[in-house]
């Protein structure tokens, strides 16, 4: 199930639409004065019975039953954008073995996806608390994202696209999975937008404003300035409602599995916690 969805241009995405109520006349009031006062005067009708009963009421729409369009078991989604040690995050809750399956990047899930990711965003975007969006907000994601949801479902650990990183909204996320825990990695800002320079020139065929880097210096670090504030932002208003399913972490601190296991309430392991791609940027 694919939701259609209407696309925007960047600068534009988080602009709504603004659709003005159409006004509905007042019958009474539009009509003319002696047009009342004559229908006043004019004697009724008797009101016949009808003959027969009348036709019964349709039948109330059937809402999906959305109990089993979930992720029913426990689930971790490193939150923070691309070249933050996500992978790193990811194979360490698989070793700490709070997380069995880890699904890496499955960049066509995320295409096949997108109309109807981008409608459960949407969403999420008008919400400022996340306990509101999850009472009135909860089957209607499920309904959007049925199909993915179905695709996922045997992973419990999200360290890439589409379910980890920042495509989705952790509104959303929280919703479809509801014993998720989520994490982000702070990176320093300018080795960051550093690292996503060196990965995206590396990498032409899959990002296209990597020409931004030479053609407009300042176009590139600007979006992705605004971008990961707009995202911490989002990863804490749903930290400020579950407080005890969410992490944030230094690169720093990766060094051992010391902060992750408080995390999870489990022993830490002897053995050192590997990085990984720390040589792609």
């Amino acid at each position: 199930m694919i939701w259609p969805f209407k696309r925007k241009s960047a600068d534009r995405d988080d602009e709504r639409d603004n659709v003005p109520d159409t006004p509905v006349p007042d019958t009474i009031s539009d009509a003319a004065p002696q047009d009342m006062a004559s229908k006043a005067e004019a004697p009724q009708e008797p009101v016949q019975k009808p003959e027969q009963d009348p036709a019964p009421l349709a039948s109330p729409v059937v809402r999906t039953d959305t109990s089993k369009l979930v992720i029913p078991h426990p689930v971790t989604f490193v939150a923070s954008p691309y070249k933050t040690a996500t992978t790193t995050v990811g194979k360490a809750v698989v070793a700490l073995g709070v997380g069995k399956r880890d699904m890496l990047h499955r960049g066509p899930l995320l295409r096949d996806h997108l109309p109807a990711i981008k409608a459960a965003n949407t969403l999420a975007r008008q919400a400022r608390f996340a306990p509101v969006f999850m009472e009135h907000h909860t089957d209607e994601v499920r309904e959007i994202l049925a199909d993915l949801i179905k695709a996922v479902r045997k992973f419990d650990v999200f360290s890439d696209a589409p379910l980890g990183h920042a495509h989705v909204h952790p509104f959303v996320r929280k919703a479809i999975a509801p014993q998720s825990k989520f994490i982000w990695v702070h990176r320093p800002v300018e080795e960051w937008i550093s690292s996503v320079r060196r990965w995206e020139e590396g990498h032409p065929e899959t990002y296209a404003r990597h020409v931004f880097w030479t053609s407009d210096p300042e176009r590139r670090p600007r979006e992705l300035r605004r971008m990961r504030k707009i995202h911490v932002q989002r990863f804490r208003a749903l930290a400020r409602a579950y407080p005890d399913d969410c992490l944030e972490i230094k690169v720093s601190e990766l060094e051992d599995f010391t902060k992750l296991a408080a995390f999870y309430g489990v022993e830490p392991p002897e053995a050192p916690l590997k990085r990984y791609n720390v040589n792609s940027g």
